[in-house]
């Protein structure tokens, strides 16, 4: 008979002998990546930045391309107004100080509307204190072409359209000025700043030698001497025939719309001493609001930009008129970097400072 196992009951284990748990799983600890070198590093950063200045760039085109166009000159053209293709009115912002740079993105403008066929008007918005004497100089010779071109101009002041601000103005079919515009100052100066004595201060001097035939004028208004009276004369002289041809513009923009008034005044200068001038008005360099202006003929209506816009439709006799605003667009890398930090000399303050500037401006100091 052979033996049968049997189960193990509960009597079989002896309950006092301790537990053993189970041993734990070994701990992992994830081994740090070797890092890349530098230059690794900073090519991906390249790249990435890369391709967000692409993306960046392919959504600005994208929205771009819903609220206008962009011109192969680099001029953003902007729908206004919907209306007739062929009967445009075409809208540009003069705006801040009159240099070679601004006088450039006009020309850029003036050479695209005067060979559109479509544009039959063209309102010039005109927010500037004036500027340099060449620069507001080419800008009233593209008006002035622009006219010849058979196209309708308009002007629209700002808060400021002043000396060669208005000089620009001058030749316009119409010249509309917001209540609250400062306008007139026509007249031109010359600035310069005289540093003689500071440089001795920090132990430095100046030497300006001069040939012997050109000592009289060479070099002449430097800002390192203080200039003769008769370097001064002699600006004046230069100055006044300046003057001579600021009038004659305003006089052949405005023609018998001008009123002039010619009076002897007297005034006081900063030292107390008085003295008497002869002057005409508007043609004495100082500053009028717009219900001045329209009074003495420097412009003909008090308005806003939109008074503007018709009325250069009006003159250009446009039943559907579609008004179109050019600007001149920044790239995207030029906004992105517009904000860098700028030399520790600036070199447009060093240019400042040596050169004397011939200006048509209306602005509180030299």
């Amino acid at each position: 008979m052979s033996e049968t196992t049997m189960p193990p009951t509960e009597n079989d284990f002896d309950r006092t002998a301790p537990a053993v748990p189970p041993s734990p799983p070994p701990a992992w600890y994830p081994q740090p990546k070797p890092r890349k070198p530098l230059w690794k590093r900073l090519l991906i950063i390249g790249a990435v930045l890369i391709i967000i200045f692409l993306v960046m760039g392919v959504i600005s085109n994208a929205v771009q391309s819903k609220i206008g166009r962009l011109t192969s000159d680099g001029l953003d053209v902007k729908v206004l107004k919907p209306g007739s293709d062929d009967q445009v009115v075409a809208v540009y912002e003069v705006f801040g100080v009159i240099n070679s740079k601004q006088a450039g993105r006009v020309k850029a403008f003036c050479d695209m509307v005067s060979d559109d066929p479509n544009v039959k008007a063209v309102v010039l918005r005109v927010v500037s204190p004036g500027g340099g004497i060449s620069a507001c100089d080419d800008i009233h010779k593209m008006v002035t072409d622009l006219k010849s071109d058979g196209k309708k101009i308009v002007v629209s002041m700002g808060a400021v359209a002043a000396s060669g601000g208005y000089y620009i103005s001058a030749p316009a079919d119409a010249i509309y000025a917001e209540p609250t515009t400062v306008t007139g100052s026509i007249g031109v100066l010359s600035a310069w700043i005289v540093i003689k004595g500071t440089l001795e201060k920090y132990g430095a001097k100046a030497v300006v030698v001069r040939s012997t035939k050109t000592r009289a004028w060479k070099a002449a208004m430097n800002p390192f001497e203080d200039p003769a009276d008769y370097q001064i004369e002699s600006i004046r002289k230069l100055l006044d025939v300046m003057q001579e041809r600021f009038e004659k513009v305003v006089r052949d923009g405005r023609g018998k719309k001008l009123k002039t008034t010619t009076a002897e005044k007297t005034y006081t200068n900063a030292k107390g001493k008085k003295f008497a001038i002869t002057e005409t008005i508007p043609f004495n360099g100082n500053i009028f609001t717009a219900a001045e202006a329209l009074e003495s003929g420097l412009i003909d209506k008090v308005g806003y930009l939109d008074d503007a816009i018709d009325q250069a439709a009006t003159l250009a006799g446009l039943s559907k008129p579609k008004v179109l605003k050019y600007t001149i667009r920044k790239g995207l890398l030029e906004q992105l970097t517009a904000a860098k930090a700028g030399p520790l000399i600036d070199t447009n303050v060093l240019d400042e400072i040596q050169t004397p500037k011939l200006m048509m401006i209306w602005k509180i100091e030299p």
